[in-house]
């Protein structure tokens, strides 16, 4: 049986995906581009770690384990977050540092 989705916030319209695969020059492009307009690079990893923490929630099973790869760069930075959200919905979530 799978998870309940946890709660996303409702900032997008309800037909609006809240992830989609896009291309790393892309995510760069638009990172660059939205703290041209003020977002902070936080405020985008928190997104980014939430968005994943919520994908990752509805996939496993009742009593599955998560573990999560951490990076030395933005994605492990991402990785890192994600895995605090899952933890902070009472997800067991374990964590490790790559290199």
């Amino acid at each position: 049986m799978r998870r309940p989705l946890p709660a996303i916030p409702r900032a997008w319209p309800p037909s609006y995906p809240t992830h989609r695969a896009i291309a790393s020059e892309v995510s760069r492009q638009l990172d660059q581009e939205a703290e041209a307009w003020g977002v902070p690079s936080f405020t985008l990893m928190e997104h980014a770690s939430q968005g994943v923490a919520s994908v990752a929630a509805a996939m496993i099973e009742q009593q599955g384990r998560i573990l999560v790869l951490c990076g030395p760069g933005t994605n492990g930075g991402d990785g890192y977050g994600a895995a605090r959200f899952l933890r902070s919905w009472g997800l067991p979530v374990r964590t490790v540092a790559m290199s």
